[in-house]
């Protein structure tokens, strides 16, 4: 299945570690509308040199989106609620697609840094602040832990696992467990 996406790149190096070439990737912008946004601060792509050479083809240890910042209207779940008049841009419902696609189906697994989710509604903005979260996909499967800050209810980390089924966003379905110790959630 062939994707496409505009992607803009600020700057593009690399450099050798003791495992191996890292490729460093900032100031990535993959999607920019009026109902979405999804920035990446520093992209890091830590090569299997050895994999790579032996399949002859770019085989990666782990890739890491730090200062991941993904801003999403509420329009874009509720778009099939309202008139003709406000229907979301199908393009915007295929840049999505094909970015829920990429990371749902084509990347096995990655790490979130120091990033922000925020979701505009009319009446409000609520956002969630990643510290850090290793992602997994295992074919339909689609697991998570890390730990994250729900802005303006909590003022502690919350420890989550997430384990969703499916080959799409609009598809996924599971559980997401939250834990968490002497929460605090006074305004």
């Amino acid at each position: 299945q062939k994707s496409q996406a505009n992607i803009t790149i600020g700057t593009l190096t690399m450099k050798w570690q003791q495992s191996g070439p890292v490729i460093f990737i900032d100031e990535v912008d993959m999607l920019d509308s009026e109902h979405a946004s999804l920035s990446i601060e520093r992209l890091e792509l830590q090569v299997d040199f050895w994999e790579t050479l032996s399949q002859q083809k770019l085989i990666s240890k782990d890739l890491i989106l730090s200062g991941l910042e993904i801003d999403l209207s509420e329009a874009l779940w509720s778009s099939h609620l309202v008139d003709d008049s406000k229907v979301i841009d199908k393009n915007y419902d295929t840049d999505i697609n094909t970015l829920s696609h990429f990371f749902l189906n084509r990347i096995k697994h990655f790490s979130i840094r120091d990033s922000l989710i925020t979701v505009k509604k009319e009446s409000a903005i609520s956002s969630i602040s990643i510290s850090h979260m290793q992602w997994l996909n295992t074919g339909q499967r689609h697991q998570a832990q890390g730990s994250v800050v729900f802005n303006g209810v909590s003022a502690n980390n919350l420890k989550v696992k997430v384990d969703l089924f499916g080959d799409s966003l609009t598809s996924l379905k599971g559980d997401v467990f939250l834990q968490a110790n002497h929460i605090d959630i006074t305004p």
